[in-house]
C-alpha cells in the first residue's frame, strides 16, 4: 500500500464521520473523529520523516503518539503555524500555496466554516484556531500533498536537530569531565601553578615582615594555607599538592615572593605550617657545593618532606635518596604517565608534580632548587631521561602507613 493510500482512506472516513455529525447537538464531539484527524496527521508526518530519513518513519510514528507529540499535531495543524511553514523548499519542494483562513473566505465558506466550528463545541479554539485539526486543512493536504511532507520534514528536522544538540551536549560534558580527571593541569587548583621566576626572591628579609608590607601577617598566611590543606583533602594527594603551591606558586602570585634555598633547610624539627623566619640571614653561613648559602629557607628534600607533612601524613624529614623507598620508581618518559603527588627523582634532588598537561606532554613541577632560584613551580618535559617518576598511590592510599 502506497503510504498516501493511509491518508486517503482515513480521510474519507472523516467526510463520512463530518457528515454524521451535522445531525448531532452542538455540543457532543465525536472520538472516531478526533482519533482519524490524529491518524492523519501522523501519516503524514511520518511519510516525511521516511522520505528525509528512510526508515525513521516508526520512530516519528511512536514520538507522535506521546502526549508531546499529540501536542506538537495540534500546533502544525494550526492553520497560524502552518501558514508561516515553508520548509518544503529545503526539501526541493515547491512552496505551497497559504492555508485559506476566514479573511480570504467567500461570505458563505466563512459562515460554513464557523459552523463547523460551533459543532465541534470550539468557540475559544476557533478564536484562536490552535489545537484543531479541520476540514479546510484536511481538504487541502489531500490536494497538496507536499504541504504534509514539508511539515513533516520540519518537525523531523526539529526533532533531529535537538537530539544533535543533546549529543553535543552530553559530548562536551563528557569531554569537560574527562579533562578535569586527566586533562591539562588537573587536580583542582593544580591548573592555577603559576610559575614563579618573576617574583622576588627573600634575601635577608624574613616572610613575616614581607606579609606585613602587603598588609597580612604571618598567622593570617598560615591559617590561608591550611584552608587551602583541609579544602584539598587532608591525607590525600590533592592536599600534598595543595601544600605544596602554597609556599611557592601561591605565595608568588599572591605577594610577589619566593623563598630562599637552604642546604639542609627543614631536616631539623618538623615545621608546621610556614615559618615567619624564612627569608631572614643566617647567623652563619652554609658552605656547600661549592657556594655558600646565607638565607633561611627549605632545601629539596626538606620542602617535599613538610609538603607531605604538613598534608596530614606521618613523614619523616628524608634526604632525597631514601624519596624512592615510599613509592613505585618508573622512568621519566611518555609510557607512564604520573599524577599530580607523585614524585620526580633525580639522584641527590626530589620534585613534587603539581600539575600533568597531557597534550602538551608536560608536568609542573614544585621544587627548593640550588643556587639563586629558590622554592618555584616549573615545567618538565614527559621524556626526561635522567629523572625516575615515584608512584605515591599506594602510600597515599595507606594514608601513610
Amino acid at each position: 500500500m502506497h503510504p498516501t493510500d493511509n491518508i486517503e482512506n482515513s480521510t474519507e472516513e472523516i467526510n463520512e464521520l463530518q457528515q454524521q455529525t451535522t445531525t448531532k447537538p452542538a455540543n457532543t464531539t465525536n472520538p472516531k473523529m478526533s482519533a482519524l484527524k490524529s491518524k492523519v496527521a501522523t501519516e503524514g508526518v511520518a511519510m516525511a520523516a521516511n522520505t528525509i530519513a528512510p526508515g525513521s518513519g516508526a520512530i516519528v510514528k511512536k514520538v507522535l503518539k506521546t502526549p508531546a507529540g499529540q501536542e506538537a499535531l495540534n500546533q502544525i495543524a494550526s492553520p497560524k503555524r502552518a501558514n508561516s511553514l515553508v520548509p518544503g523548499t529545503m526539501l526541493g519542494l515547491s512552496k505551497p500555496k497559504p492555508i485559506e483562513t476566514k479573511e480570504n473566505l467567500t461570505d458563505s465558506e466563512s459562515e460554513a466554516l464557523e459552523n463547523n466550528l460551533e459543532e465541534d463545541n470550539s468557540e475559544e479554539k476557533a478564536s484562536d484556531l490552535k489545537g484543531n485539526v479541520n476540514k479546510k486543512i484536511l481538504n487541502f493536504i489531500m490536494k497538496h500533498p507536499h504541504v504534509a511532507i514539508a511539515i513533516g520534514g520540519f518537525l523531523v528536522s526539529v526533532l533531529f536537530s535537538f537530539v544533535i544538540l543533546m549529543i553535543l551536549a552530553c559530548f562536551m560534558s563528557t569531554n569537560a569531565e574527562g579533562s578535569s580527571s586527566n586533562g591539562s593541569f588537573n587536580s583542582g587548583r593544580v591548573g592555577n601553578a603559576t610559575s614563579t621566576e618573576t617574583c622576588s626572591q627573600l634575601s635577608g628579609k624574613s616572610l613575616s615582615d614581607a606579609l606585613v608590607e602587603h598588609n597580612t601577617t604571618i598567622d593570617d598566611f598560615n591559617n590561608n594555607i591550611k584552608s587551602k590543606i583541609e579544602s584539598a583533602g587532608l591525607k590525600t594527594r590533592e592536599g600534598v599538592v595543595a601544600a605544596a603551591l602554597s609556599i611557592t606558586s601561591d605565595l608568588c602570585e599572591e605577594y610577589k615572593i619566593r623563598l630562599p634555598y637552604e642546604w639542609g633547610g627543614g631536616h631539623g624539627s618538623k615545621v608546621s605550617l610556614a615559618s615567619g623566619q624564612w627569608g631572614s640571614k643566617l647567623a652563619s653561613p652554609i658552605y656547600a657545593n661549592d657556594r655558600s648559602y646565607n638565607y633561611s629557607g627549605l632545601d629539596c628534600s626538606g620542602f617535599v618532606s613538610w609538603a607531605i607533612y604538613n598534608a596530614g601524613y606521618d613523614f619523616p624529614v628524608e634526604g632525597s635518596d631514601s624519596f624512592p623507598n615510599y613509592g613505585i620508581t618508573h622512568p621519566m618518559t611518555s609510557s607512564f604517565i604520573a599524577k599530580p603527588g607523585d614524585l620526580v627523582f633525580h639522584p641527590g634532588h626530589i620534585m613534587i608534580i603539581v600539575g600533568v598537561d597531557e597534550g602538551a606532554k608536560q608536568y609542573k613541577v614544585a621544587e627548593a632548587a640550588g643556587a639563586d632560584e629558590g622554592m618555584r613551580v616549573r615545567t618538565m618535559s614527559f621524556d626526561s631521561d635522567s629523572n625516575q617518576i615515584i608512584d605515591m598511590t599506594d602510600y597515599y592510599s595507606r594514608g601513610g602507613a
